[in-house]
């Protein structure tokens, strides 16, 4: 490649050929083609892995690198080393068991282009819930993750809890370098502490468009075929507690109210403003019933009335 591509596409893998494809089909699809790909084959079989760019290489014209790790790493290290392993003026990553809408980035670069000075951007996104038939991927049902974001992501409501998945954002490498790169310590929820650094220093705008595709499969929830926020949900709750209290305890350690105190509080908010929608679906269900009661006893009156006349 001769010149610097405008985004590097970083994916994770590891002994998944068959979402591996998918995701390197996801990428050839986009209408938006300046881009390279980056394939951090993270402890698995490199004979797999090279078939696959073997297979593909004509399409992909030189825009892909695969780096190839003798033994897993964590995943925050997994992206440092494909974000190292190129240059480019924004990067994405694009797991290997998520997709993107053809469009994802074009519509992402186009609302860059426009606004300028966008640090980072995201498109809401799908869940589709999956299984795997042998060699087969069939999709189940699929609902909208985050539609309700406007705009803008607000930082006050990051604090409380992610607000979008890993294949939905595209952002800035300038920002990367200036905040410091995916945490290698933490074994899941990586993105969600790489996002709030990013937010403390620089805003998130969103395309209202579902062009982001997060992939499940929840009836596997334990090999390597699972999804982290299914087959390691005890980690996820057990880091998000820490990072929350490692920012907690720096605030009280320095006797300000920063960080960790609000996202305590929003948080809180969260979850009150959680149960009350809960509260406000069963006082709808019960004036349902209510309602289905009263048009019944009117009928049932009628009818009575009929049989009396």
């Amino acid at each position: 490649m001769v010149h610097r591509p405008r985004v590097a596409v970083i994916t994770r893998t590891n002994n998944r050929p068959l979402l591996l494809e998918r995701a390197m089909l996801s990428l050839l699809r986009q209408s938006f083609e300046e881009w390279v790909m980056v394939i951090v084959n993270n402890g698995g079989n490199a004979a797999e892995v090279d078939a696959l760019r073997e297979k593909y290489a004509d399409r992909f014209r030189g825009r892909i690198i695969v780096s190839h790790l003798e033994s897993p790493v964590s995943l925050g290290a997994a992206c440092n080393l494909g974000l190292q392993a190129c240059d480019s003026e924004f990067a994405a990553l694009h797991d290997d068991d998520d997709s993107w809408h053809p469009d994802f980035l074009r519509e992402c670069i186009g609302l860059i282009d426009e606004v300028g000075e966008v640090a980072g951007v995201i498109t809401h996104s799908t869940i589709i819930y999956e299984e795997i038939q042998g060699d087969q991927l069939r999709e189940l049902s699929r609902q909208p993750f985050n539609a309700h974001l406007k705009n803008m992501i607000s930082y006050f409501s990051l604090l409380a809890r992610n607000q979008f998945p890993p294949i939905s954002f595209l952002f800035s490498r300038r920002v990367a370098d200036e905040i410091g790169q995916f945490d290698e310590l933490l074994s899941v929820l990586e993105d969600w502490d790489f996002n709030l650094r990013f937010m403390a220093k620089h805003d998130i705008y969103v395309v209202a468009k579902p062009l982001a595709f997060w992939h499940q499969r929840p009836a596997i929830s334990s090999s390597s075929l699972g999804n982290t926020v299914v087959a390691r949900l005890g980690a996820h709750h057990t880091l998000e507690c820490q990072i929350r209290n490692r920012l907690l305890r720096r605030d009280l350690e320095t006797n300000t109210v920063g960080t960790g105190t609000i996202m305590h509080v929003s948080r809180a908010l969260a979850e009150l403003d959680a149960r009350l929608s809960q509260q406000e679906a069963r006082l709808e269900q019960i004036d349902r019933s209510i309602g289905k009661i009263g048009l019944w006893r009117t009928l049932k009156r009628k009818l009575s009335g009929k049989k009396n006349q």
